[in-house]
Parts: structure tokens; sequence; C-alpha cells
């Protein structure tokens, strides 16, 4: 807290005002309310005379003190000058000054400030300040360096709030943290703040433009894809016109430029349906965006999808894993796995991929693709009838009874006399086969049925629920899925 006022100087009202002015500065300060108290010390300066040196300096010295506390470092470091040419031995204005330059991150002048004096408790003071600060400001950069994000945000924040409150650099630091993090939101914010204060910082500008091209959740082959990015070439065009030879902005803008041409490109050609050079212009991509994982997450689905046009279903598989690695949050690779699963005969693995699914996203596409994988098990662990008669898919009524004829008399039980339990039971087993094939067959409702992929057990469902339609609405057939309850319009079990 400044100093209380100094006596009421002798002759004249001037003097008795200034010090009235003060003691009201003083005041408010005590209450905290600092940018008041700074009005009434400049009010008391403006009344006192220029020459009156011996009131003038420890006055400026309660305006550097309001600065001070109002994060004002600019402010706080020009009326300290001051105070010091009125007064070079001023120990207390000299730590004041040092700090007001630790805030603005100047180390080696907060030093140069102390004068290389230690004597004094303020000045020793300072000096800590200045020591601890350095050591707490390099200890959080190493983290950040070292890929520890969350821990070089708490102690850059903590310095932010005792210490560098006018720092850029600071800023821009915590908009890294914030960045690794994936809070892109805080780091526009930093940015902004930054370039309000200083509309040619570079790094902030960089900064901003990384935070643009890292948080694009549009599917690349779309076309607001490439809006962040050429939004973040223009901040990094801006901060070429200020330093055309800075590495980092250069290097930024190279990149999402060649991205933007690339995308351009990857559009035409799926368009085109050349896939195959689809995927060798997504691996250029890959190659430039391999710090983004939602960058990538994005093209190795869509590389993905190729894989599904040209039924390499193989490289779907692995595709979709590269893509879930890096944004499990993403809902189309884990379709086209069940999709390429299927191709390759794993329904049950395909069952389980969009049962996973379905757990955490509960939507009617994704339960509709989860029924037609359990009916295509059913289907193929389904005896195949046509194979059992030893006839087509396209064989005729006629030829689905002889062709039943034959198989009965060849698997007759009365024909299996010779064989051990163990072969009647087979035997017995397959005549019972060959007869569900007839009846299903020659019965025209379940032999349309079963054409449609239908088991035994399915057929039964969709004959009971058209004979229950029948009576209640006199006509109908189900069409569909619906919400998962019961049971859904494809006959199988939900």
């Amino acid at each position: 807290v400044p100093a209380a006022a100094a006596p009421a100087a002798t002759g004249g009202d001037g003097g008795d005002a200034a010090a009235k002015a003060k003691d009201a500065g003083t005041l408010k300060y005590k209450e905290g309310s600092y940018r008041e108290a700074l009005a009434e010390y400049k009010r008391a300066l403006e009344l006192l005379a220029e020459d009156d040196v011996e009131r003038r300096a420890p006055l400026l010295g309660n305006i550097a003190a309001a600065h001070l506390m109002l994060k004002q470092a600019d402010d706080c470091c020009s009326v300290c000058e001051q105070a010091l040419g009125l007064n070079p031995q001023n120990a207390k204005m000299r730590a004041r000054l040092a700090t007001a330059l630790v805030a603005k991150g100047d180390f080696a002048a907060a030093r140069a400030a102390l004068n290389g004096e230690s004597g004094d408790a303020a000045l020793s003071n300072a000096a800590k300040l200045i020591a601890d600060t350095e050591q707490q400001l390099a200890t959080a950069e190493a983290a950040l360096a070292n890929g520890e994000p969350a821990k070089a945000l708490g102690s850059f924040a903590e310095l932010d709030t005792k210490a560098l409150f006018c720092y850029p650099a600071l800023a821009l630091n915590m908009g890294r943290c914030y960045l690794e993090l994936k809070n892109y939101p805080r780091v526009l914010n930093a940015t902004q703040q930054v370039l309000r204060a200083n509309p040619r910082n570079i790094d902030a500008l960089v900064l901003r433009s990384e935070a643009l091209y890292r948080n694009n959740e549009a599917n690349v082959d779309s076309a607001p894809w490439v809006e962040p990015l050429e939004q973040g070439q223009r901040l990094l065009r801006e901060a070429l016109s200020f330093d055309p030879d800075h590495a980092g902005a250069q290097s930024m803008w190279k990149r999402l430029k060649l991205l933007c041409a690339k995308q351009k490109e990857l559009r035409e050609a799926f368009g085109s349906r050349e896939f195959q050079k689809s995927r060798e212009i997504i691996d250029v991509m890959v190659e430039q965006g391999h710090d983004n994982n939602v960058l990538l997450a994005s093209l190795y689905c869509q590389r993905a999808l190729c894989g599904l046009r040209m039924k390499e279903w193989p490289a779907v598989i692995k595709d979709v894993g590269q893509a879930t690695y890096r944004n499990h949050a993403m809902v189309q690779p884990y379709l086209y796995r069940a999709q390429a699963l299927q191709a390759l005969e794993r329904f049950d693995d395909a069952v389980k991929e969009l049962e996973g699914l379905f757990g955490w996203h509960r939507e009617q596409n994704v339960y509709d693709k989860l029924q037609e994988a359990k009916f295509a098990v059913r289907k193929h662990k389904r005896a195949n009838f046509y194979e059992l008669l030893g006839i087509a898919t396209v064989a005729s009524q006629p030829e689905i009874k002889k062709g039943y004829r034959e198989k009965a008399t060849e698997w007759h039980p009365d024909k299996k006399g010779h064989l051990d339990e163990a072969g009647k039971k087979a035997a017995e087993a397959m005549f019972k086969r060959i007869v569900e094939a007839y009846e299903v067959l020659t019965d025209p409702a379940k032999k349309e049925y079963y054409d449609k992929g239908y088991d035994l057990e399915g057929i039964e469902e969709q004959m009971e629920l058209k004979k229950r339609q029948g009576h209640g609405h006199g006509h109908g057939h189900s069409h569909g899925h619906s919400a998962p309850s019961g049971h859904c319009g494809s006959g199988h079990c939900c």
C-alpha cells in the first residue's frame, strides 16, 4: 500500500488540496478500488507545483503502485522512471520498476533496474521475484516441450496471475498448451487477446492458424473442409507481410496451401471413381497432416471408403483401425469395418462390431445395420435347401419334387439299416432336413421368405406375423425396421 500522505505544504491552498486528494487515493487503494485511487493520485499530482520534488516523487510512487495493481506494466514503468529522475536513490521505486519489468517478461532490464544492490529489503524481494519467476517459467516451458501440456498450463496460469501478467509470450505458451489439450476455443481466445494488444504479433497469427487447422471436424471429402484452412492461410499471409522470412509462418502456409490443393484433387478423383488415385492423394495428405489426429482420422476413413469401392476388404479393416485409433468418436469407420467383415463372411464379428457401436451411438441407422448383420448371421448358418435337394436356385416346382424324391429315396431310414447307431441317427437327421427343404420350397409363401434369406425360425415368425396382420387389418406385410423393442420387421429377434 502506498505511503500515507505527507504533511500539507505550507504557504498555499494547492498543497492542502493535493494532500486531501492523496489521502482519498490511499483510502481507495486500501479498499481495492485501484482505478479510483489512480484518478485521485493523478489529481493530487496536478495540484502540486512542478518544483515540489519532495512531494511529487512519493506521489509518483503511489501512481506507479496503482498502475501495477491494475496490471498496467508499461504505465508503471513510465511513472517509475519519472520518479527515479527526481530521486535516483529511491530503492522502493527501483524495486517497483523491476517488478513491472518482470510482468513484461524483461528479466535483463529488471535486474538492471536493481543496479546490483541487495542490501535493501525491497530490492532483495525484487531480486528473489526475478529469480523465482525465471525458474518457474523455464520449468513450465520444459514441461510443454516434453509433452506435458496440462502440467505446463498450471504453471503458466500461476505465473500469469502473480508475476507475468503483461507478457504476450506467456499468453501464447498457454495457447500452445490449450492446442495440445485440444481446447481450441481457448487457443482462439488467447491469441485474440494478444492480437488485440498487438495486431502484428506473428506468433499469435501462426498459433491461431494452427488451431483452425487442427479443429476441423468436417469430412475431408466435403466442400466446408477447406474453409478453416483458407482462413488460416489468410492469417499466415498477413503474418508474412510483416516478416516474409518467418520460418514458422512460411512452413504452415505451404502446408495449408498444399492440403487445400490435394483436397480438390481428391474430390475430383473420387467423383470420377478413380479410387486408387484417390488413395494415392490421401497418402500425400497423411504425410502432410502427420501431427493432426482429427485430420488423419478423416483421411483414413476416406481411404477405407476407397477400399470398400475397390472391394479390398483387409485394406478397409486396416484403414478403419487407423481412423478409430486417432478419433474413436467417429461413427462411419465402424460401419465400414462391419461391412468389410460381412464381405469376408465374418458375420459374427460384424455383429459384435455393430453391437459395440450401438452401445454408445444409439441411432436408428446403426440399429438397422445391426439387425441386418444379425439377419446375415442366421442366413449364413441356415441349411441350404437347394443343395440338400441337389437342384438349382431357379428350379421349377417339378424339378424340386424330382430332387426331393431322389434325395428322400437315397436317405430314407429304411435303406440305412446296415449302418451302426451313429450312422442311422445321421441318416435320420439328413432325411428330416430333406423333408424340411421340400416343405419350404413347395410352399410359395415360405419359399418367398426363404429366398429372401430367412431361416426356418424367421419364416415361421413372418408367417405368424402375416397371419396376425390379416386378422387384425385384413391386409399387410411388415416394412423395414422399427425402434429396438420386441421383434423388428425383419422377422428375427431384436
